[in-house]
């Protein structure tokens, strides 16, 4: 990311969230969502912070896992001041799906690991270590919801590679994109495995996340 900044004109923010986590709004079990973090409000003060130090024209928030469904709640509660996310190895919250209601056209990106042992792609619990940390809409379901939300028009452009599916929808409310691993694990794309295959799954390194975010959403 630093490397993709540098080349595209892009200020990098790394929030650090309560305990090494957000309240993504699923009621999850850690600290900052049991003791109600309001971390949309760390999110917009930040951006307003930096907005008064700096020419800012458009703010987009990208993250994994937590991080990913972090970015979906921003979503929904900050459209006013986010044009996009970007959410990997991330599906839609049941919880935050009830509550979402975006005021402004945002732009969303989903990448997901088809064989994703932690947060699945069809849909279900979320299970760490045998815990389990709240639940999921499927990534089909995940786009359906923000088709609707986005009024996107009917069908798609597909594109299908050997290890990965893509689509993109027309949403005159927004955008929105898919890029959907075929045998991908709970990972980053291009990204190092921060973890055992047993644990996460595959690592796909047929494209880079970070260069398909920026791709994506620059070009808005």
């Amino acid at each position: 990311m630093p490397e993709l900044a540098d080349r595209h004109g892009i200020l990098l923010l790394y929030p650090e969230g309560v305990g090494g986590h957000w309240n993504d709004g699923r009621g999850d079990i850690s600290e900052a969502a049991r003791t109600g973090v309001d971390d949309v409000g760390f999110m917009r003060a930040l951006v307003a912070e930096e907005a008064s130090k700096r020419d800012i024209r458009r703010v987009f928030a990208a993250g994994m896992s937590n991080g990913g469904m972090m970015a979906q709640r921003i979503a929904c509660d900050l459209s006013d001041v986010i044009a996009g996310v970007a959410s990997v190895a991330a599906n839609l919250p049941v919880e935050l799906e009830k509550n979402c209601r975006p005021a402004q056209p945002v732009r969303v990106m989903f990448i997901a690991g088809m064989a994703d042992p932690i947060v699945p792609y069809g849909g279900g619990p979320i299970k760490v270590l045998r815990n389990e940390r709240g639940v999921v809409l499927s990534i089909e379901e995940s786009l359906g919801f923000w088709r609707e939300r986005l009024q996107c028009r009917a069908g798609s452009d597909e594109v299908m590679t050997a290890n990965s599916v893509r689509r993109k929808y027309s949403c005159p409310a927004g955008g929105l994109t898919l890029i959907a691993v075929k045998n991908g694990g709970h990972a980053w794309p291009g990204g190092s495995p921060y973890m055992p295959e047993f644990v996460i799954g595959k690592t796909s390194n047929e494209f880079s996340a970070s260069e398909k975010i920026v791709e994506v959403l620059l070009q808005f």
